[in-house]
């Protein structure tokens, strides 16, 4: 209630112009230039839906020049909001072109001036992910969680990073967290089965391998694959495959499959 109390004076100034284009953006709200440099940078947003990432870029550039911090020691949090959220903007498009360097400076240059930006913390967990820097990424996901509970991407990154970290239950109660949130998410879903799927390849089940805890973990692992596979078909693979068939084959059958590495679904969450 508060949030929307907080946005409800906003809203009507943001469409106060018909067309919201950022040529007239850029000439309007002269008392506010602060709301300017935002509104442009969500136009921007739009661009990038239609992967027109260099005008994107340059439209956030603009946006930039708006915002001016004022002096030392005067209240500042409006400007700095604004400003993070450029640099985040700013920083998945160099995700986008796969400039990871560029990237990682950006949402780091969005948390020092934001520290509460739950985006950028995630951003930044993504852009170390692709960069293999799992422990790192776990920190940053976890910050991003902790800032917003209902942002459910880090979640499903923390099932993958845990994974790769052979922290196997860790994953796996990540996992039912964000389907706790949001039950379809078929991302969630095929990191919650991988894990299982680690967790009992690497010999890790904490129960007994003839216990009914065991034939449920193993039936669970099975539906979520089915769940994932049929949510996106084109990206399921035959070493997706592989994994599943351990649930169908039934001990000690199962146990004589190849066992599969850890797979990434990308399906990263670029907040406008």
């Amino acid at each position: 209630q508060e949030v929307y109390t907080a946005l409800t004076p906003a809203i009507p100034r943001l469409f106060e112009v018909q067309n919201m284009n950022v040529r007239e953006l850029s000439s309007s709200y002269q008392n506010d230039l602060n709301f300017r440099a935002f509104a442009m940078t969500r136009c921007a947003a739009a661009m990038r839906v239609n992967s027109n990432v260099r005008n994107c870029t340059h439209t956030l550039r603009q946006a930039k020049t708006f915002v001016k911090l004022p002096p030392r020691g005067a209240e500042d949090l409006p400007e700095r909001a604004v400003l993070s959220y450029i640099h985040r903007s700013i920083g998945v498009n160099y995700a986008m072109l796969l400039e990871w360097a560029q990237a990682l400076k950006y949402q780091k240059e969005a948390i020092q001036l934001l520290p509460t930006n739950a985006s950028a913390y995630y951003l930044k967990g993504i852009v170390l992910q692709e960069l293999g820097h799992w422990e790192e990424a776990v920190d940053c996901h976890l910050n991003a969680f902790a800032l917003d509970p209902d942002f459910r991407s880090p979640l499903m990154s923390l099932g993958e990073c845990w994974t790769r970290l052979g922290r196997f239950g860790e994953a796996i109660k990540a996992c039912r967290l964000c389907l706790r949130l949001q039950p379809d998410a078929p991302v969630a879903q095929f990191n919650m089965g991988q894990a299982i799927y680690q967790e009992l390849r690497a010999k890790q089940f904490a129960g007994s391998w003839n216990s009914e805890a065991l034939r449920e973990r193993r039936a669970q692992a099975k539906r979520c694959f089915e769940v994932a596979r049929t949510a996106f078909p084109k990206i399921w693979t035959d070493d997706e495959t592989a994994m599943l068939r351990y649930f169908e084959e039934e001990p000690p059958l199962c146990d004589q499959l190849p066992i599969q590495s850890v797979r990434s679904w990308k399906a990263y969450g670029w907040r406008p």
